[in-house]
Protein backbone atom coordinates (compact mmCIF):
# COMPACT_ATOMS: atom_id res chain seq x y z
CA UNK A 1 0.00 0.00 0.00
CA UNK A 2 2.77 2.40 1.03
CA UNK A 3 4.42 2.05 -2.59
CA UNK A 4 1.23 3.00 -4.07
CA UNK A 5 0.40 5.77 -1.72
CA UNK A 6 -2.36 4.35 -0.37
CA UNK A 7 -3.58 4.75 3.14
CA UNK A 8 -6.61 2.76 4.84
CA UNK A 9 -9.24 4.85 6.41
CA UNK A 10 -8.35 3.88 9.44
CA UNK A 11 -4.75 4.72 9.50
CA UNK A 12 -5.95 7.98 8.20
CA UNK A 13 -8.46 8.96 10.62
CA UNK A 14 -5.50 8.49 13.40
CA UNK A 15 -2.64 10.27 11.31
CA UNK A 16 -5.02 13.48 11.02
CA UNK A 17 -6.04 12.87 15.15
CA UNK A 18 -2.15 12.62 16.08
CA UNK A 19 -1.85 15.45 13.32
CA UNK A 20 -4.25 17.61 15.04
CA UNK A 21 -3.05 16.71 18.51
CA UNK A 22 0.31 17.70 17.69
CA UNK A 23 -0.61 21.00 16.48
CA UNK A 24 -2.22 21.97 19.58
CA UNK A 25 1.06 21.61 21.50
CA UNK A 26 2.80 24.07 22.37
CA UNK A 27 6.34 22.54 21.71
CA UNK A 28 9.39 24.73 22.73
CA UNK A 29 11.39 26.67 19.98
CA UNK A 30 14.92 26.73 18.84
CA UNK A 31 16.68 28.65 21.28
CA UNK A 32 20.47 28.07 19.89
CA UNK A 33 19.04 28.72 16.38
CA UNK A 34 21.31 25.64 15.16
CA UNK A 35 24.12 27.24 16.59
CA UNK A 36 25.77 24.25 18.94
CA UNK A 37 28.56 26.34 20.25
CA UNK A 38 29.23 26.94 24.11
CA UNK A 39 31.74 28.27 25.70
CA UNK A 40 30.07 28.18 29.07
CA UNK A 41 30.10 24.84 30.90
CA UNK A 42 26.64 23.57 32.05
CA UNK A 43 24.77 26.41 29.72
CA UNK A 44 23.62 24.33 27.04
CA UNK A 45 23.05 20.41 27.01
CA UNK A 46 22.07 18.47 24.48
CA UNK A 47 20.31 14.67 24.49
CA UNK A 48 18.58 11.89 22.44
CA UNK A 49 17.84 8.56 23.19
CA UNK A 50 19.51 5.82 21.01
CA UNK A 51 19.63 1.85 21.24
CA UNK A 52 21.57 -1.34 21.44
CA UNK A 53 21.06 -4.59 20.68
CA UNK A 54 21.34 -7.22 23.67
CA UNK A 55 20.64 -10.56 23.70
CA UNK A 56 17.69 -9.87 25.75
CA UNK A 57 16.49 -7.26 23.71
CA UNK A 58 17.46 -3.88 22.91
CA UNK A 59 18.53 -1.83 25.60
CA UNK A 60 17.38 2.06 25.21
CA UNK A 61 20.16 4.99 26.07
CA UNK A 62 19.16 8.77 27.33
CA UNK A 63 21.70 10.84 27.89
CA UNK A 64 22.74 14.79 28.74
CA UNK A 65 25.67 15.90 27.04
CA UNK A 66 27.55 19.49 27.83
CA UNK A 67 28.36 21.57 24.60
CA UNK A 68 31.02 23.15 26.17
CA UNK A 69 32.67 20.08 27.17
CA UNK A 70 31.42 17.53 25.51
CA UNK A 71 30.90 15.52 28.04
CA UNK A 72 28.52 12.90 29.12
CA UNK A 73 26.61 14.56 32.66
CA UNK A 74 24.15 11.69 32.89
CA UNK A 75 22.63 8.86 30.91
CA UNK A 76 19.63 6.15 32.05
CA UNK A 77 18.81 3.15 30.38
CA UNK A 78 16.30 1.23 30.15
CA UNK A 79 13.97 -1.94 28.17
CA UNK A 80 11.08 0.92 26.99
CA UNK A 81 11.35 4.97 25.76
CA UNK A 82 9.94 6.85 27.88
CA UNK A 83 9.67 9.94 29.48
CA UNK A 84 10.89 8.20 32.93
CA UNK A 85 13.86 7.22 30.92
CA UNK A 86 14.73 11.34 30.28
CA UNK A 87 14.09 12.18 33.57
CA UNK A 88 16.58 10.02 35.08
CA UNK A 89 19.00 10.78 32.63
CA UNK A 90 18.47 14.58 33.48
CA UNK A 91 18.22 13.51 37.36
CA UNK A 92 21.91 12.14 36.74
CA UNK A 93 22.94 15.03 34.81
CA UNK A 94 21.82 17.32 37.61
CA UNK A 95 23.23 15.32 40.66
CA UNK A 96 26.69 15.93 38.61
CA UNK A 97 26.43 20.00 39.94
CA UNK A 98 27.70 20.46 36.80
CA UNK A 99 24.68 22.17 35.23
CA UNK A 100 23.80 26.30 35.72
CA UNK A 101 20.87 27.73 36.72
CA UNK A 102 18.88 28.71 33.31
CA UNK A 103 20.32 26.28 31.54
CA UNK A 104 18.95 25.21 27.91
CA UNK A 105 18.41 21.41 27.36
CA UNK A 106 17.99 20.57 23.17
CA UNK A 107 16.20 17.94 21.76
CA UNK A 108 14.65 16.23 19.07
CA UNK A 109 10.84 16.51 19.00
CA UNK A 110 10.52 13.07 20.38
CA UNK A 111 7.54 12.49 22.59
CA UNK A 112 9.25 11.55 25.23
CA UNK A 113 10.81 15.43 25.40
CA UNK A 114 7.57 16.96 24.30
CA UNK A 115 5.40 15.07 27.70
CA UNK A 116 3.97 17.12 30.23
CA UNK A 117 5.85 15.20 33.00
CA UNK A 118 9.22 16.32 30.74
CA UNK A 119 7.44 19.92 30.49
CA UNK A 120 6.85 20.36 34.25
CA UNK A 121 10.00 18.82 35.47
CA UNK A 122 12.39 21.03 33.90
CA UNK A 123 10.14 24.33 34.44
CA UNK A 124 10.53 22.78 37.97
CA UNK A 125 14.19 22.47 37.58
CA UNK A 126 14.92 26.04 35.90
CA UNK A 127 16.17 24.44 32.80
CA UNK A 128 14.51 25.87 29.52
CA UNK A 129 13.79 23.27 26.94
CA UNK A 130 14.94 23.74 23.28
CA UNK A 131 13.92 21.91 20.23
CA UNK A 132 15.12 21.54 16.52
CA UNK A 133 12.66 22.07 13.57
CA UNK A 134 10.42 19.08 13.05
CA UNK A 135 10.80 16.27 10.94
CA UNK A 136 14.79 17.72 11.18
CA UNK A 137 17.04 15.24 12.32
CA UNK A 138 20.30 16.90 11.68
CA UNK A 139 20.93 19.18 14.30
CA UNK A 140 23.11 17.12 16.62
CA UNK A 141 24.89 15.09 13.78
CA UNK A 142 26.27 17.69 11.61
CA UNK A 143 28.39 19.12 14.77
CA UNK A 144 31.58 19.48 13.91
CA UNK A 145 34.62 19.29 17.20
CA UNK A 146 34.23 23.08 16.73
CA UNK A 147 31.02 22.71 18.27
CA UNK A 148 29.25 24.28 14.74
CA UNK A 149 27.38 23.37 12.29
CA UNK A 150 28.88 21.63 9.70
CA UNK A 151 28.70 22.49 6.28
Amino acid sequence: MADLGLMSPLAERAFKRAKARAARLKDPVDLLNRDFGSLIPGSILVGDITYVATREGWLYVATVIDLATRQVLGYATSNRQTTQLIVRAMTAARASGLIVKGAVFHTDHGTQYRSKQFSNYCRRAGIHRSMGARMECWDCETINASGRVAA
